[in-house]
């Protein structure tokens, strides 16, 4: 089995490097302070303690995890034998605890986290449960839900044949059965379904009758319908979703449910009103992905990223009010994670001929580069004092291989 966060990766990188350096950026766009850039390697901590404040790098392999659920704790998924489970790795004391009790080998069964409901925090977290009893329709995605008590490691079964699941809000979790609506309640163990209108439901089964009106749906241009994917892999994926007609999308905020079918389209259903809305600005348009329209620019607390049609990106710190105060680095590709107190920055990108991750200091412009092996987004604890990413150790293929890295700061 190979990891989703693996498949999903974003360019990154991890330990491996050997000196003490600097990098001079290299387009004519902007020029990047390269003064106080470091390369940091293993029998370095010591020399970059009190530089940027790289405390350690603590490996866990055969661990696959993106979540904290505390400012030491981490949820994520392993693997004995071939038989995919669910742990929690403790920091305080270095123990890795199984907290599911699957035993089949995960050609029979895939079990993962459902993510969105992983918070610092929380009571509960659910997992999903693929059961492979289908091989001939690789399309269904449709899974049994279980939450955990993250207090007690208890289990709790909430449903089967689940299309899509939310987060979980007021020990509250809403999942959808086709088209059906649900909402379970994690104390009580309480399941309601949630009656939408009727014209809601018809524009939500709203759905192409042909192939020719499916691909017409995700603006395939008509040069690529007659190729190999498109009259194969994409013909079975358009049959399977007539006949496994699901919900993909259920969240919810407040009395608010965001919904989105097989058809694309995201529909805003009002519980106390009654009454629901087109969400027009999340309309999934295939024709709007232009690569044309450059530049790009996307923002992220003090962060924005400029994207450029020659592929380089450039990272600028920025102030409250949007202005740019100095270029953080450039390169390609490039992905950035803002720590939740907006000190410092963890950014990833191509320098070089190398995959690198960087930390950056808001408040001295200093920098680390730490290289080699890294395969995922960073994703930090709330205290803003670690931050964790995934490595595979040269392959994609071994879930042992897989490495949860914790990067302790001081």
């Amino acid at each position: 089995m190979i990891s989703r966060h693996i498949k999903r990766s974003i360019g990154a990188c991890l330990i491996a490097g050997l000196a003490m350096t600097s990098v001079t950026g290299c387009s004519n766009k902007a020029q990047a302070d390269s003064t106080s850039e470091m390369v940091v390697i293993e029998n370095q901590q010591q020399e970059i303690k009190d530089v940027l404040a790289v405390k350690k790098i603590t490996p866990i392999k055969g661990f696959d995890s993106i979540r904290w659920i505390s400012d030491t704790k981490l949820i994520g998924e392993t693997q004995e034998n071939g038989i995919p489970n669910i742990s929690i790795y403790d920091m305080e004391d270095g123990s890795l605890t199984q907290v599911t009790k699957n035993t089949r080998p995960d050609e029979e069964v895939n079990v993962w986290l459902a993510y969105e409901t992983a918070k610092q925090g929380s009571k509960y977290v659910l997992y999903k449960e693929v059961v492979y009893k289908d091989k001939l329709n690789p399309f269904n995605n449709q899974f049994t839900i279980y939450a955990i008590n993250l207090e007690t490691h208890a289990i709790t079964y909430i449903g089967n044949g689940i299309g899509a699941v939310s987060s979980i809000e007021d020990d509250k979790v809403l999942f959808a059965k086709g088209i059906r609506i649900f909402e379970y309640n994690l104390v009580t163990g309480e399941e309601e379904e949630i009656c939408l209108p009727e014209s809601l439901i018809t524009k939500m089964k709203a759905f192409p009758t042909t192939h020719e009106g499916y691909m017409d749906m995700y603006n395939v241009p008509q040069e690529d319908r007659g190729s190999n994917y498109y009259q194969n892999n994409n013909k079975e994926s358009f049959k399977s979703k007539q006949e496994h007609y699901d919900m993909i999308w259920v969240k919810r905020k407040g009395d608010e449910l965001n919904l989105r079918t097989q058809n694309l389209t995201n529909f805003i259903y009002n519980r106390k009103t009654g009454t629901y809305t087109v969400d027009a600005s999340k309309v999934i348009n295939r024709a709007d992905d232009d690569h044309s329209l450059y530049p790009r620019i996307i923002k992220k607390g003090l962060v924005e990223s400029v994207y450029y049609d020659d592929g380089v990106v450039e990272l600028w710190k920025i102030d409250q009010e949007g202005n740019r105060q100095n270029l953080i680095d450039e390169g390609m590709p490039l992905s950035f994670y803002p720590s939740p107190d907006n000190q410092k920055l963890v950014y990833m990108l191509f320098k070089q001929g190398h995959r690198k991750i960087y930390i950056y200091d808001y408040n001295s412009g200093g920098k680390i580069a730490l290289f080699g092996d890294c395969n995922s987004a960073a994703f930090w604890n709330d205290a803003s004092d670690k931050f964790l990413y995934l490595s595979t150790g040269g392959t994609m293929i071994d879930p042992s291989a897989i490495t949860t890295n914790i990067v302790t700061l001081n």
